[in-house]
């Protein structure tokens, strides 16, 4: 049989726990932002030009954002994975979608994650 303890305290005290609990969680945001700063300012962590991001987000395909972003061509990029540059094209029209692995290939000859291609 388990025991149930209750504890029964102000509301003035209640209210000063929950205010700690936030600000608690603040610090911990704010300490992650300041990892993330660290990163960005030390070039662990890649930050890319707002009209890269808005390439994708307009709806053109990421892989040829990236590619011509890190000033390769189609060949260059076929050439890296070990593949044709036709596929290349293919997959950058969305004629294609292409394989999990030709993503992982491409992704990291682009370094980027698989998740910014798809």
């Amino acid at each position: 049989m388990q025991i149930i303890e209750n504890v029964t305290i102000s509301r003035t005290e209640y209210d000063m726990l929950v205010k700690r609990a936030a600000k608690a969680q603040e610090l911990e945001e704010l300490n992650e932002l300041r990892e993330t700063l660290k990163g960005i300012r030390s070039g662990e962590i890649e930050t890319i030009p707002i009209e890269v991001a808005n390439k994708i987000l307009d709806g053109e395909n990421p892989i040829r954002v990236y590619r011509k972003y890190r000033g390769m061509t189609g060949q260059e990029l076929a050439n890296s994975i070990g593949t044709k540059q036709g596929y290349i094209s293919e997959l950058e029209r969305g004629i294609k979608n292409g394989t999990p692995e030709t993503l992982k290939k491409i992704a990291t000859a682009l370094n980027v994650s698989v998740d910014d291609l798809i």
